[in-house]
């Protein structure tokens, strides 16, 4: 039974698999937000700490489901934060990527916790660079993250995350699905949209080949 794993979950993990969390603490590229998101690895962090207090004799009580459920610690590996610049956009996603690819590499499953949006690109990346075939994305977002560049927010920006993992030579999206928030002059800045939504490069989000997946951001 993998960690956490649901007896009846239909897609059941390896016991094998370990999951690698990666911290991304930098918010640099948040230039229209907020700034505060790289506190989150540590956040998660410390919430993890104190639910792994409370496994004894290899059992965790499941609150979601209120049961108690075999769980191997083991299988969660923390393996430290990304060597981020908070002064320096480029450097901080060339380490978040190099890091991503490293545990991936490893055999691991990264879990990229960031961090602002702009994260989404080099943990996409990451993976990328270490595994073969076909990359996709599932990607679940109030917005699209396709903006190609501004003269406010450049090309690495946390809206452009995105468009920047669908440049790379494996990654096939098709066409894009959920509910996104429009802000075109076009439309009122409250309206939204949902369905099925063609991205610049008529690509799609599915499923990664490899059973592997890439996770970013809070």
């Amino acid at each position: 039974m993998g960690f956490g794993q649901s007896p009846g979950a239909q897609l059941a993990m390896s016991s094998d698999t370990v999951i690698a969390f990666i911290g991304a603490p930098y918010d640099g590229a948040a230039t229209l937000g907020w700034p505060g998101a790289r506190y989150a690895p540590g956040e998660v962090r410390r919430h993890l700490d104190w639910m792994r207090m409370r496994v004894q004799e290899g059992r965790i009580y499941w609150i979601d489901e209120d049961r108690i459920v075999p769980v191997r610690p083991e299988q969660l590996l923390d393996a430290g934060d990304a060597s981020v610049v908070p002064h320096d956009l480029v450097a901080s996603l060339a380490a978040v990527r190099t890091k991503t690819r490293e545990q991936t590499a490893a055999g691991r499953v990264p879990a990229v916790v960031g961090g602002d949006d702009s994260i989404l690109f080099p943990a996409v990346a990451g993976f990328h660079d270490a595994v073969g075939g076909q990359v996709a994305v599932v990607h679940f977002d109030a917005h699209l993250d396709l903006l190609d560049e501004s003269p406010a927010q450049g090309r690495f920006s946390q809206s452009s995350g995105m468009r920047r993992a669908l440049e790379l030579p494996r990654v096939d999206a098709r066409s894009r699905s959920g509910r996104a928030t429009s802000t075109s002059p076009r439309r009122s800045a409250s309206s939204t949209t949902s369905g099925s939504r063609s991205s610049p490069r008529g690509r799609c989000s599915a499923t990664a080949p490899t059973g592997r997946s890439s996770a970013s951001g809070p």
